[in-house]
């Protein structure tokens, strides 16, 4: 689980370079979370929980430089970006704190999900869009 493959570029490799640091990120998460009778350090994951919540807003901004640039239309993606930062926001720390398995384990289902679906099929469309544009490009000049 959380194991980049180069299948998962989309040819940007600005966003491409981002989004294996969103495995390592997640891969991490699921490291520290892993225990023997609940005994994770929760100071540890909440520190890595903290580190993939300011490290997702670097990211999303730097998709927004890009949907700009290209003039991509980005209401559904934008969407999802905030469906990602409201659940981060909205995660109970007070039960990763607690060690309860039932944050923890929503925490990872919504991560993989996120991964397989916004990553592989939604930034995909982005990277496609730009690289009509400057095909466009290139043939016009």
């Amino acid at each position: 689980m959380f194991k980049w493959k180069s299948d998962y570029n989309i040819g940007i490799e600005e966003i491409d370079s981002q989004h294996q640091k969103f495995f390592d990120l997640a891969h991490a998460l699921l490291e520290v979370s892993k225990s023997v009778d609940d005994a994770y350090d929760p100071d540890a994951l909440l520190d890595v929980i903290e580190e993939f919540c300011q490290y997702t807003i670097y990211h999303f901004e730097t998709e927004k430089k890009y949907f700009d640039k290209y003039d991509f239309p980005c209401e559904s993606h934008d969407a999802e970006h905030e469906k990602f930062i409201d659940f981060l926001a909205n995660l109970n720390i007070d039960d990763i704190e607690h060690h309860s398995s039932a944050s923890l384990f929503k925490l990872m289902k919504f991560v993989d999900e996120w991964i397989k679906n916004h990553i592989i099929i939604e930034d995909q469309k982005l990277a496609e869009h730009i690289k009509k544009i400057e095909i466009d490009k290139q043939m016009t000049s």
